[in-house]
């Protein structure tokens, strides 16, 4: 929306133009810079939560010391910055977000009281997005920091050229190893997933896994950050170590952004390599077993869903520090919505932060490609968890369910009532969801979709019997031709057997 489009004033302007708004003393923002233009990160010391500001925002928040109000502020804003200085309407907004955030606080008396109902109302809505998210439920255990900080002499060599070095050889040796056993390697593969297997599949991606997390940890340390939570991930009911390394987000160099996100991967890869070796020159057995697992599990795994872009592991907090695209997935979906509400709706109150087409492409493609994704790993999660766990399986399944597709439909509603940017096309967006509604019912529910799947059979006749020896022979001959009725005991072939008539013989003498 052009400067002119923005609305400069708000109604509820009144209820916090006179108010003295500060920061919590915990606060702390640095300045970042990203495809150039400058932003700023507040860093909460309590919660270790951090927010990102745009120039624009961080005019306003900067002079939240309780010495002005908001309308001195925002006076003074206008003075320095005519043509970009925030609305009321945003600054209210803004606020807000401040507010449910538990960033800033101000000195009326009833303030103390709504801190803890704020408080209150976080942790609540935690515990929601922990049952609605069962097969993703994380599990914080401990504080890793004081533990980092006792091996940190050991940790420091790990950043050296010299490991870089040793990390090269192996992984070149690992590679070499497969690479030369690749066929028995192959072979392998098919009794990964055997039920005798899995107990050492786990075990390998345990310890796999707890490397990969203390990497991300040890890189944060390495770059002046702390990591104050560890705990597990219980990703489809299996128990996963993960790590709180969202210090790296106040890292002002891209690169040192991008290296905690592969810390991770690097170390894995190594253990791989290690494993690799052990398994290249063992025979069959339990340490076979398990250094092959570990280096499936560290290698293949790795490559495939920590560098996948679409979910919200390393890969895509590594593209998001590569492309100079801050919270990607929130403003892909925020603009998916502007495109919704301006082209389908014909909504005219609707912005977007983007900056140019190429942009605006890349949002909405990264935005439907990651959506059409999510939904089928959470389709295809609730049907194997429930044809393998009917019981708790199923139930999870139903919770996972309405969290992500009942949930969204329900606030889908509430937008439909209630928002303001589309109180003059209210009724073209209910006809336009209403057509899109139907046309995914008559596509899932009316129109026939072949069904097939392929299995091994044997066509065997109605009526046929099968006729077998429990002893080991050689057919001589028929007595009957094919087709030709037969009776009950009626000799059908003749067979003889060597090493019967050898048996019976020594068993007679």
């Amino acid at each position: 929306m052009s400067d002119q489009q923005r609305a400069l004033f708000s109604e509820s302007w009144h209820r916090v133009a006179g108010q003295r708004l500060r920061l919590r003393p915990s606060v702390t923002i640095r300045k970042q810079y990203f495809r150039g233009e400058s932003w700023h990160i507040a860093k909460d010391g309590f919660t270790n939560q951090f927010f990102r500001f745009r120039p624009e925002a961080y005019d306003i928040v900067a002079r939240l010391d309780g010495t002005q109000t908001m309308e001195e502020i925002w006076a003074g804003c206008l003075e320095r910055n005519p043509d970009r200085a925030p609305g009321q309407g945003e600054i209210v907004t803004l606020l807000a977000q401040l507010y449910q955030a538990n960033l800033i606080v101000s000195d009326l008396p009833a303030d103390a009281r709504q801190l803890f109902e704020r408080h209150r109302k976080r942790v609540i809505q935690t515990i929601k997005s922990q049952v609605f998210g069962v097969f993703f439920l994380r599990i914080p255990l401990f504080d890793p920091d004081a533990l980092l900080n006792r091996t940190w002499p050991v940790l420091r060599w790990l950043f050296t050229p010299a490991a870089g070095a040793a990390w090269l050889a192996v992984v070149g040796l690992g590679l070499a190893a497969v690479f030369g056993q690749w066929d028995r390697a192959r072979d392998q593969t098919q009794g990964v997933i055997d039920p005798g297997n899995l107990f050492l599949l786990y075990v390998a991606f345990t310890l796999t896994k707890l490397v990969h997390e203390f990497g991300h940890a040890a890189c944060v340390k390495k770059f002046g950050g702390e990591v104050h939570a560890m705990g597990i991930t219980l990703l489809v009911f299996t128990p996963i170590p993960y790590v709180d390394a969202t210090a790296a987000w106040a890292l002002r160099e891209r690169w040192k952004r991008s290296a905690v996100g592969l810390a991770g991967m690097i170390p894995e890869l190594f253990v791989a390599s290690v494993a690799a070796l052990i398994w290249a020159n063992t025979g069959p057995g339990v340490l076979n077993s398990v250094c092959y697992n570990a280096m499936i599990v560290a290698s293949v795994s790795t490559l495939v869903f920590n560098l996948n872009p679409l979910l919200r592991f390393d890969g895509y907090y590594i593209l998001t520090d590569l492309t100079d695209s801050p919270n990607l997935q929130p403003r892909s979906a925020r603009h998916l919505l502007h495109l919704i509400e301006r082209y389908l709706f014909g909504g005219k109150l609707s912005t977007t932060s983007v900056r140019s087409l190429g942009e605006a492409w890349w949002l909405a493609l990264y935005g439907i490609a990651s959506w059409v994704y999510r939904m089928f790993v959470t389709i295809s999660i609730i049907f194997l968890v429930a044809d393998r766990f009917f019981g708790i399986g199923l139930l999870a399944g139903l919770v996972t369910f309405i969290g992500s597709f009942v949930m969204p439909a329900v606030a889908a509603v509430k937008y439909l009532l209630r928002q303001p940017r589309i109180e003059r096309v209210r009724k073209r967006a209910w006809a336009v969801t209403g057509a899109f509604a139907a046309a995914g019912v008559l596509l899932l529910a009316v129109v026939p979709f072949p069904r097939h799947f392929r299995a091994s059979g044997v066509v065997r006749a109605a009526g046929s019997v099968v006729v077998s020896t429990p002893v080991a022979g050689w057919v001589n001959g028929f007595d009957v031709s094919s087709h030709a009725p037969v009776a009950a005991g009626q000799p059908l072939a003749r067979l003889e057997s060597p090493e019967l008539a050898l048996v019976i013989a020594s068993v007679r003498a």
